[in-house]
Protein backbone atom coordinates (compact mmCIF):
# COMPACT_ATOMS: atom_id res chain seq x y z
CA UNK A 1 0.00 0.00 0.00
CA UNK A 2 2.65 2.27 0.05
CA UNK A 3 4.05 4.64 3.03
CA UNK A 4 1.27 7.49 3.51
CA UNK A 5 1.44 9.63 6.88
CA UNK A 6 -2.18 10.43 6.26
CA UNK A 7 -3.29 6.73 7.08
CA UNK A 8 -3.81 4.38 9.77
CA UNK A 9 -3.20 0.45 8.97
CA UNK A 10 -4.74 -1.99 11.26
CA UNK A 11 -5.49 -5.92 10.65
CA UNK A 12 -8.03 -7.74 12.18
CA UNK A 13 -10.70 -5.80 14.20
CA UNK A 14 -11.97 -2.38 13.08
CA UNK A 15 -9.88 0.58 15.21
CA UNK A 16 -11.95 2.22 17.86
CA UNK A 17 -13.43 5.37 16.07
CA UNK A 18 -10.33 8.10 16.05
CA UNK A 19 -12.73 11.06 14.86
CA UNK A 20 -10.89 13.33 12.69
CA UNK A 21 -7.76 10.79 12.36
CA UNK A 22 -9.16 8.55 10.35
CA UNK A 23 -8.40 4.43 10.83
CA UNK A 24 -7.57 1.51 8.31
CA UNK A 25 -9.63 -1.34 8.44
CA UNK A 26 -9.02 -5.37 7.69
CA UNK A 27 -12.00 -7.56 7.54
CA UNK A 28 -12.46 -10.65 6.84
CA UNK A 29 -14.39 -11.17 3.33
CA UNK A 30 -16.88 -13.59 4.94
CA UNK A 31 -18.35 -10.83 7.09
CA UNK A 32 -21.93 -9.89 5.91
CA UNK A 33 -21.56 -6.12 6.03
CA UNK A 34 -20.53 -4.13 3.01
CA UNK A 35 -17.07 -2.49 3.03
CA UNK A 36 -18.63 0.99 1.84
CA UNK A 37 -21.36 1.10 4.70
CA UNK A 38 -18.13 0.24 7.67
CA UNK A 39 -16.15 2.81 6.08
CA UNK A 40 -18.29 5.46 4.99
CA UNK A 41 -19.09 7.43 7.94
CA UNK A 42 -15.30 8.09 8.76
CA UNK A 43 -14.37 9.10 5.26
CA UNK A 44 -13.48 6.01 3.04
CA UNK A 45 -11.25 6.71 0.53
CA UNK A 46 -10.02 3.72 -1.20
CA UNK A 47 -10.98 -0.07 -0.87
CA UNK A 48 -9.66 -3.19 -2.39
CA UNK A 49 -10.12 -7.19 -2.09
CA UNK A 50 -6.90 -9.38 -1.36
CA UNK A 51 -7.99 -13.26 -1.14
CA UNK A 52 -10.55 -13.31 1.63
CA UNK A 53 -8.97 -9.84 2.79
CA UNK A 54 -10.82 -6.82 2.37
CA UNK A 55 -9.06 -3.50 2.80
CA UNK A 56 -10.58 -0.53 3.55
CA UNK A 57 -8.15 2.89 3.67
CA UNK A 58 -9.56 5.95 5.45
CA UNK A 59 -7.06 9.05 5.08
CA UNK A 60 -6.32 11.75 7.38
CA UNK A 61 -7.39 14.77 6.33
CA UNK A 62 -6.12 18.17 7.52
CA UNK A 63 -7.44 20.14 10.26
CA UNK A 64 -8.09 23.21 7.44
CA UNK A 65 -9.87 20.42 4.70
CA UNK A 66 -12.29 19.43 7.84
CA UNK A 67 -15.59 20.27 5.95
CA UNK A 68 -17.13 21.11 9.41
CA UNK A 69 -14.53 23.80 9.92
CA UNK A 70 -15.16 25.39 6.12
CA UNK A 71 -15.88 28.94 5.99
CA UNK A 72 -17.43 31.74 3.91
CA UNK A 73 -16.66 34.58 5.80
CA UNK A 74 -15.81 37.98 4.17
CA UNK A 75 -13.18 40.26 5.60
CA UNK A 76 -13.43 44.24 5.26
CA UNK A 77 -10.30 45.98 5.68
CA UNK A 78 -11.52 49.20 3.64
CA UNK A 79 -12.85 52.08 5.25
CA UNK A 80 -13.26 49.99 8.38
CA UNK A 81 -13.00 46.42 9.90
CA UNK A 82 -15.56 43.83 9.36
CA UNK A 83 -16.30 40.05 9.61
CA UNK A 84 -19.40 38.92 7.79
CA UNK A 85 -20.28 35.47 7.99
CA UNK A 86 -23.81 33.97 6.87
CA UNK A 87 -24.73 37.50 6.98
CA UNK A 88 -24.10 38.51 9.95
CA UNK A 89 -21.06 40.82 11.70
CA UNK A 90 -18.74 38.92 14.22
CA UNK A 91 -17.03 40.40 17.13
CA UNK A 92 -13.61 39.31 17.63
CA UNK A 93 -12.45 41.92 19.87
CA UNK A 94 -9.24 43.87 19.22
CA UNK A 95 -6.76 41.34 19.36
CA UNK A 96 -8.57 39.08 16.98
CA UNK A 97 -9.27 41.98 14.69
CA UNK A 98 -5.85 43.21 14.74
CA UNK A 99 -5.16 39.43 14.02
CA UNK A 100 -7.33 39.26 11.20
CA UNK A 101 -6.64 42.15 8.73
CA UNK A 102 -2.56 41.49 9.68
CA UNK A 103 -3.47 38.39 7.85
CA UNK A 104 -5.38 39.98 5.08
CA UNK A 105 -2.60 42.06 4.16
CA UNK A 106 -0.62 39.25 3.80
CA UNK A 107 -0.29 37.88 0.09
CA UNK A 108 1.90 34.68 1.73
CA UNK A 109 1.77 32.80 5.18
CA UNK A 110 3.52 33.88 8.32
CA UNK A 111 5.76 32.36 10.95
CA UNK A 112 4.09 32.83 14.32
CA UNK A 113 7.01 34.55 15.56
CA UNK A 114 6.88 37.11 12.30
CA UNK A 115 2.88 37.59 13.42
CA UNK A 116 3.61 38.02 17.46
CA UNK A 117 6.56 40.39 16.58
CA UNK A 118 4.66 42.83 14.13
CA UNK A 119 1.57 42.81 16.35
CA UNK A 120 3.08 43.09 19.71
CA UNK A 121 6.09 44.71 18.74
CA UNK A 122 6.56 46.00 22.17
CA UNK A 123 6.27 44.09 23.86
CA UNK A 124 8.54 40.86 24.32
CA UNK A 125 8.77 37.86 22.82
CA UNK A 126 7.30 35.48 25.57
CA UNK A 127 4.67 38.14 25.87
CA UNK A 128 4.21 38.76 22.05
CA UNK A 129 3.84 34.59 21.79
CA UNK A 130 1.34 34.93 24.33
CA UNK A 131 -1.01 37.61 23.39
CA UNK A 132 -0.92 35.71 19.76
CA UNK A 133 -1.86 32.44 21.51
CA UNK A 134 -5.11 34.48 23.13
CA UNK A 135 -6.02 36.28 19.75
CA UNK A 136 -5.78 32.51 17.79
CA UNK A 137 -8.10 31.18 20.61
CA UNK A 138 -10.91 34.15 20.32
CA UNK A 139 -10.91 33.66 16.27
CA UNK A 140 -10.55 29.93 16.55
CA UNK A 141 -13.66 30.08 18.80
CA UNK A 142 -15.96 32.67 16.91
CA UNK A 143 -15.27 32.09 13.16
CA UNK A 144 -13.95 28.32 12.91
CA UNK A 145 -11.64 27.08 9.97
CA UNK A 146 -11.08 31.55 9.47
CA UNK A 147 -7.08 31.40 10.39
CA UNK A 148 -5.07 28.21 8.58
CA UNK A 149 -2.08 27.25 10.21
CA UNK A 150 0.49 25.03 8.51
CA UNK A 151 2.81 23.82 11.40
CA UNK A 152 4.47 27.26 12.40
CA UNK A 153 2.74 29.32 10.02
CA UNK A 154 -0.25 31.17 9.85
CA UNK A 155 -2.47 32.55 6.88
CA UNK A 156 -6.50 33.05 6.25
CA UNK A 157 -8.16 30.01 4.59
CA UNK A 158 -8.29 30.44 0.72
CA UNK A 159 -12.20 30.96 0.89
CA UNK A 160 -12.11 34.16 3.01
CA UNK A 161 -12.80 37.02 1.08
CA UNK A 162 -11.15 40.25 1.78
CA UNK A 163 -11.98 43.36 -0.03
CA UNK A 164 -8.75 44.78 -0.15
CA UNK A 165 -7.44 41.83 -2.11
CA UNK A 166 -10.41 42.45 -4.80
CA UNK A 167 -9.08 46.51 -5.03
CA UNK A 168 -5.54 45.10 -5.92
CA UNK A 169 -6.61 42.71 -8.20
CA UNK A 170 -8.10 45.69 -9.84
CA UNK A 171 -5.29 47.67 -9.62
CA UNK A 172 -2.61 44.81 -11.16
CA UNK A 173 -5.41 44.80 -13.94
CA UNK A 174 -4.99 48.49 -14.65
CA UNK A 175 -1.19 48.58 -13.79
CA UNK A 176 -0.21 45.96 -16.28
CA UNK A 177 -2.70 47.39 -19.28
CA UNK A 178 -5.35 44.16 -19.13
CA UNK A 179 -8.13 47.06 -18.12
CA UNK A 180 -8.59 50.71 -19.10
CA UNK A 181 -11.63 51.56 -17.88
CA UNK A 182 -13.86 51.27 -14.89
CA UNK A 183 -17.65 51.80 -13.67
CA UNK A 184 -18.81 53.44 -11.20
CA UNK A 185 -18.47 50.87 -8.54
CA UNK A 186 -14.44 50.26 -9.63
CA UNK A 187 -13.25 53.96 -8.80
CA UNK A 188 -15.65 53.69 -5.52
CA UNK A 189 -13.28 50.73 -4.96
CA UNK A 190 -9.88 52.25 -6.27
CA UNK A 191 -10.67 55.30 -3.56
CA UNK A 192 -11.11 53.55 -0.38
CA UNK A 193 -8.59 53.91 2.13
CA UNK A 194 -7.06 50.58 4.10
CA UNK A 195 -8.33 51.23 7.88
CA UNK A 196 -8.07 55.08 7.81
CA UNK A 197 -9.03 54.98 12.02
CA UNK A 198 -5.98 52.75 12.99
CA UNK A 199 -3.16 53.80 14.24
CA UNK A 200 -0.88 50.73 13.96
CA UNK A 201 3.07 50.89 13.36
CA UNK A 202 2.54 47.77 11.25
CA UNK A 203 -0.16 48.91 8.75
CA UNK A 204 1.48 52.38 7.90
CA UNK A 205 3.80 51.18 5.24
CA UNK A 206 0.74 48.65 3.67
CA UNK A 207 -1.65 51.94 3.44
CA UNK A 208 0.88 54.43 1.83
CA UNK A 209 1.48 51.50 -0.65
CA UNK A 210 -2.02 51.20 -1.89
CA UNK A 211 -2.12 54.67 -1.14
CA UNK A 212 0.04 55.28 -3.84
CA UNK A 213 -1.33 52.01 -6.01
CA UNK A 214 -4.96 53.18 -6.23
CA UNK A 215 -4.00 57.07 -7.50
CA UNK A 216 -1.48 55.75 -10.47
CA UNK A 217 -4.89 53.87 -10.93
CA UNK A 218 -6.98 55.79 -11.22
CA UNK A 219 -4.58 58.72 -13.22
CA UNK A 220 -3.74 55.11 -15.75
CA UNK A 221 -7.78 55.04 -16.21
CA UNK A 222 -8.03 58.80 -17.08
CA UNK A 223 -5.37 59.34 -18.91
CA UNK A 224 -6.62 56.23 -21.02
CA UNK A 225 -10.13 58.24 -22.06
CA UNK A 226 -7.90 60.84 -22.68
CA UNK A 227 -6.11 58.79 -25.31
CA UNK A 228 -9.27 57.64 -26.59
CA UNK A 229 -10.89 61.10 -27.04
CA UNK A 230 -12.69 61.21 -24.26
CA UNK A 231 -12.15 64.44 -21.80
CA UNK A 232 -15.13 64.33 -20.35
CA UNK A 233 -14.95 61.32 -18.96
CA UNK A 234 -11.30 61.12 -18.24
CA UNK A 235 -11.92 64.88 -15.92
CA UNK A 236 -14.37 63.16 -13.76
CA UNK A 237 -12.16 60.67 -13.32
CA UNK A 238 -9.05 62.15 -12.20
CA UNK A 239 -10.68 65.20 -10.26
CA UNK A 240 -11.25 62.15 -7.98
CA UNK A 241 -7.84 61.64 -7.37
CA UNK A 242 -7.65 65.47 -6.94
CA UNK A 243 -10.08 65.27 -4.25
CA UNK A 244 -7.93 62.49 -2.69
CA UNK A 245 -4.86 63.99 -2.85
CA UNK A 246 -4.74 67.90 -3.74
CA UNK A 247 -1.37 68.58 -3.84
CA UNK A 248 -0.43 65.44 -6.63
CA UNK A 249 0.44 67.27 -9.40
CA UNK A 250 0.30 64.65 -11.87
CA UNK A 251 -3.35 64.61 -10.82
CA UNK A 252 -4.06 68.20 -11.89
CA UNK A 253 -1.69 68.16 -15.17
CA UNK A 254 -4.35 65.48 -16.46
CA UNK A 255 -6.97 68.15 -15.16
CA UNK A 256 -5.58 70.82 -17.54
CA UNK A 257 -5.12 68.73 -20.35
CA UNK A 258 -8.55 67.78 -20.24
CA UNK A 259 -9.94 71.10 -20.41
CA UNK A 260 -7.47 71.85 -23.21
CA UNK A 261 -8.38 68.85 -25.07
CA UNK A 262 -12.66 70.39 -24.46
CA UNK A 263 -11.02 73.67 -25.31
CA UNK A 264 -11.43 75.14 -22.09
CA UNK A 265 -8.47 77.21 -22.07
CA UNK A 266 -10.01 79.41 -18.97
CA UNK A 267 -11.27 76.35 -16.82
CA UNK A 268 -7.13 75.18 -17.45
CA UNK A 269 -5.86 78.24 -16.46
CA UNK A 270 -7.56 78.64 -13.21
CA UNK A 271 -6.88 75.17 -12.13
CA UNK A 272 -3.45 75.78 -12.69
CA UNK A 273 -3.93 78.91 -10.68
CA UNK A 274 -5.28 77.18 -7.88
CA UNK A 275 -2.53 74.21 -7.77
CA UNK A 276 0.06 76.96 -7.77
CA UNK A 277 -1.38 78.49 -5.26
CA UNK A 278 -2.43 75.55 -2.63
CA UNK A 279 1.58 74.33 -3.56
CA UNK A 280 3.18 77.60 -2.46
CA UNK A 281 0.83 77.86 0.94
CA UNK A 282 1.82 74.29 1.78
CA UNK A 283 4.76 73.18 0.88
CA UNK A 284 6.71 76.91 -0.44
CA UNK A 285 7.18 74.68 -3.97
CA UNK A 286 6.61 76.05 -7.33
CA UNK A 287 4.87 74.21 -9.95
CA UNK A 288 7.48 71.65 -12.28
CA UNK A 289 8.98 72.79 -15.44
CA UNK A 290 6.56 70.04 -16.97
CA UNK A 291 3.72 71.78 -15.66
CA UNK A 292 4.92 75.33 -16.62
CA UNK A 293 5.51 73.77 -20.05
CA UNK A 294 1.98 71.90 -20.19
CA UNK A 295 0.32 75.55 -19.58
CA UNK A 296 2.96 78.04 -21.74
CA UNK A 297 0.64 78.24 -24.72
CA UNK A 298 -1.60 80.02 -22.15
CA UNK A 299 0.60 82.48 -21.16
CA UNK A 300 1.04 82.93 -24.49
CA UNK A 301 -2.70 83.84 -24.72
CA UNK A 302 -2.61 86.18 -21.53
CA UNK A 303 -4.33 83.90 -19.67
CA UNK A 304 -1.67 83.53 -17.28
CA UNK A 305 0.92 86.11 -15.95
CA UNK A 306 4.25 85.85 -17.67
Amino acid sequence: MGSNPGAFIHVGRPLPRLGRKGAVFFLTHPSALPLRRLAWPMGLSSGCEVGDVSIAVVRKPSPDSDPSQSTTAQVEVLRHFRIIKDGSVLDLGHSGERLVAYLALEDRSRTRDQVAAALWAEATQPQAAASLRRALSIVRRRVPGLVRRETNRLSLSAEVAVDARVQRGLIDAITIGEKNTADGHELRLLREDLLPDWDELWLSAARQELRLLRLLSIEAIAAAQLAEQRPGAALAIVLLAVRDEPLRESAHRLVIQAHLAQGNQVEAAHQYLRYRNLLWENLRLLPSPGMEALVQPLRCEALLPQ
